[in-house]
């Protein structure tokens, strides 16, 4: 089937610990408060990512061994904000999944099963994000906030209260610093180029943590899902018209 560019009218307007990626683990050290230079890596790396137009991702979310922990890899595409991601989670089948702001579109393997069984065409369910509930909502917004179309200001981010340079790490092979942007926030940047190569964050409660490997740092394409967009009430109707669960 022939795929086609992603338009931004279809998916609406508007629509925001290390783990994988590198072996290497990160140099003993206190930390440290942040240098000026440190803290200029820091308040550049999110405008980077806007300036390279996009990356692709790999993406670690929840504790392992529960409901809520999953993987994703995806594309994101800081210009036009907008994502698309494979997600892999602990429990269930692997889903699809696009987002901006303001909707999340997901497949449904369960109702496309379905659907393909009764000769029907595939469906895609949008929904509007509540990142405090809904997981696969948060890991979207964190992504969407991994560029920025401006620069931070240095003298602040050195000033915010748990800015701090942890380390040194290896990653994929790239010497980088450790730093982190307040209590939680931690970037894994190239103080060669400046460009981020991890990002790793948690909740306040600590229960959420998240790793994200910025794997390329390169305009990306993204692709519309191929079939009809639906809500949640429709793709219900759809189920019970042809016998989900029955």
């Amino acid at each position: 089937m022939r795929r086609t560019l992603l338009p931004i009218v279809l998916l609406g307007t508007a629509l925001a610990a290390a783990a994988c990626g590198g072996s290497d683990a990160p140099s003993k050290s206190e930390p440290k408060p942040l240098t000026m230079r440190q803290a200029e890596l820091l308040a550049g790396a999110q405008f980077l990512n806007y300036k390279n137009d996009g990356a692709e991702f790999e993406m670690d979310f929840g504790v392992k061994g529960t409901a809520s922990h999953f993987t994703m890899t995806g594309q994101m595409n800081w210009d036009d904000l907008v994502g698309y991601g494979t997600i892999t989670p602990d429990e269930g089948e692997p889903f699809e999944v696009w987002w901006r702001e303001d909707i999340v579109i997901q497949s449904d393997p369960q109702l496309a099963a379905l659907l393909q069984a009764a000769d029907q065409q595939p469906v895609y369910i949008a929904h509007k994000p509540n990142p405090q509930a809904n997981p696969v909502d948060k890991a979207c917004a964190i992504l969407l906030h991994l560029g920025s179309k401006q620069r931070d200001n240095p003298l602040l981010v050195k000033q915010t209260e748990g800015s701090a340079y942890l380390g040194d790490a290896t990653v994929r092979g790239t010497a980088t610093q450790i730093l982190r942007y307040g209590a939680i926030n931690r970037f894994w940047i190239d103080p060669n180029t400046g460009l981020m190569l991890r990002f790793a964050g948690n909740s306040k409660a600590g229960k959420a943590p998240e790793t994200v490997e910025l794997l390329t740092h390169e305009p990306q394409t993204m692709y519309a899902p191929q079939g009809r967009i639906v809500t949640q009430a429709q793709a219900e109707e759809l189920a019970a018209q042809f016998g989900f669960g029955g």
